[in-house]
């Protein structure tokens, strides 16, 4: 064989193996794009059977909310948001652990069909007001016990995102029937129970003030007369409450009262001398102030008020119950009653 014929041998090898290496290389090129394609393929049919093994979810708005910053991109999550958002709402329908205290019914107001609203003052929770569910109806579980400065064992539950509370139950410690049931009586009661209405804040112990209204109660209902316990009980409303102004010297000059008469006004919380008075005020004598002077002195029960003295001690609640109007701002609706008893 010749050189020329070597060469041309050489040259034909050198293109086939040329041309195979190409080939090899088209063929991994195309099988590994085929396999890319293959592998994506697999991952779409996976996705749609693991959907379809999973349960439809009937709420359909929950698929474009957006929740802690993320989309609920699939069922699986939903899922599980409906789970733990009906176990919350479970939790929160749960109620709570009642409260029990003693407490003094102050007031009730019609609510609703059936139910009643109640005012009262708790000797550990303070002044609140609650629900009495059914208190209206004609059989209900309370009975008596809802009457106007009744003294009762009371279970209530509290909520905080709530302003009434729920009272559950309610039982009878001490009942003042024959006050309740005279009409005169019940209006010294009700003058009582509007005054702690309006001077006592909710929800603070006061437990001085229960136990005023408790003393004034028994003496109203002992005695058969409201003269002399809604005059103590105003009185000394007035001085826990801070209000109470000097009884001994006028408030504008100084200058001490002595025999003299001392004068106030709804529209002023002092007292003044003849002096210093305006028209339209009203006096208070020297027996009314020494009528305070018992009373910061003594016991309700150990008081007794001769006839005689009556008008000293008209005078003496008289401005006590001015001074209470002035305070709170407001008059008291019970006030105009008084003297139609």
């Amino acid at each position: 064989m010749g050189n020329a014929a070597v060469v041309g041998v050489c040259a034909r090898k050198r293109d086939s193996l040329e041309s195979a290496q190409r080939l090899t290389v088209a063929e991994k090129s195309i099988s590994a794009s085929t396999c890319t394609e293959l592998r994506a393929a697999l991952s779409r049919c996976a996705r749609k059977e693991t959907s379809k093994n999973i349960p439809q979810i009937p709420l359909r708005k929950l698929r474009n909310r957006e929740a802690c910053g993320k989309k609920f991109d699939s069922r699986l999550r939903r899922k599980s948001f409906l789970v733990a958002g009906v176990e919350a709402q479970s939790a929160r329908r749960q109620d709570m652990p009642a409260r029990e205290t003693e407490a003094i019914i102050l007031k009730t107001f019609p609510l609703g069909e059936a139910d009643r609203l109640v005012s009262f003052l708790g000797r550990s929770s303070g002044r609140l007001r609650g629900v009495a569910s059914g208190a209206r109806r004609i059989k209900n579980r309370y009975g008596s016990t809802l009457e106007i400065l009744s003294h009762v064992q009371l279970w209530y539950v509290e909520r905080e995102t709530r302003d009434l509370v729920r009272i559950q139950q309610c039982e009878l410690l001490e009942s003042f029937h024959k006050a309740q049931c005279d009409y005169g009586l019940s209006t010294g009661l009700a003058m009582i129970s509007e005054i702690a209405e309006r001077v006592l804040p909710e929800q603070e112990v006061a437990d001085p003030m229960f136990r005023l209204l408790l003393l004034a109660a028994r003496e109203v209902d002992r005695r058969g007369s409201w003269q002399l316990p809604l005059t103590y009980f105003a009185f000394w409303t007035v001085r826990l409450g801070g209000w109470l102004p000097p009884l001994n010297r006028c408030a504008i000059c100084g200058s001490a009262f002595g025999e003299r008469q001392s004068f106030y006004y709804s529209q002023s919380p002092a007292l003044v001398c003849e002096n210093c008075r305006k028209p339209g005020m009203r006096p208070l004598g020297k027996d009314g102030r020494e009528f305070a002077e018992i009373f910061a002195a003594r016991k309700l029960d150990q008081i007794e008020v001769p006839q005689d003295a009556m008008k000293a001690l008209t005078e003496l609640r008289e401005a006590a119950l001015s001074w209470i109007e002035f305070h709170t701002e407001r008059k008291l609706q019970t006030r105009e009653f008084l003297e139609t008893t």
